[in-house]
């Protein structure tokens, strides 16, 4: 299973939430699946680009831009793998919330 559980405040307001989404696959496989954040767009709904501006041992610099509704979000976040626990860190570092961060977590 991976969980996805984020936290996201806008003027001031805090929402947390999660989803989580069954793979038939084993950790090791299913953990590629959120290594490959340039796959996302193909993935994920709504992921209009998604570029990978840099890249420096387990930590990535990304560029999101996607479309909910018609509404158009952009952030850069950075993102931290750790392959022994089976998971990626991630925070916005700029973009249209006041704060975003979260966790891909594989169970």
């Amino acid at each position: 299973m991976i969980e996805t559980p984020k936290q996201i405040t806008v003027r001031g307001i805090t929402t947390s939430f999660s989803f989580s989404t069954v793979l038939n696959q084993n950790r090791e496989v299913a953990y590629k699946v959120i290594e490959k954040l340039d796959q996302f767009p193909q993935l994920i709904a709504g992921i209009e680009k998604l570029n990978i501006e840099k890249t420096s041992g387990n930590c990535r610099l990304t560029e999101w831009s996607i479309n909910i509704d018609g509404l158009k979000i952009r952030w850069k976040e950075e993102n931290i793998f750790n392959p022994a626990q089976g998971s990626m860190k991630f925070r916005m570092v700029e973009g249209s919330f006041d704060h975003y961060q979260g966790e891909w977590k594989i169970d």
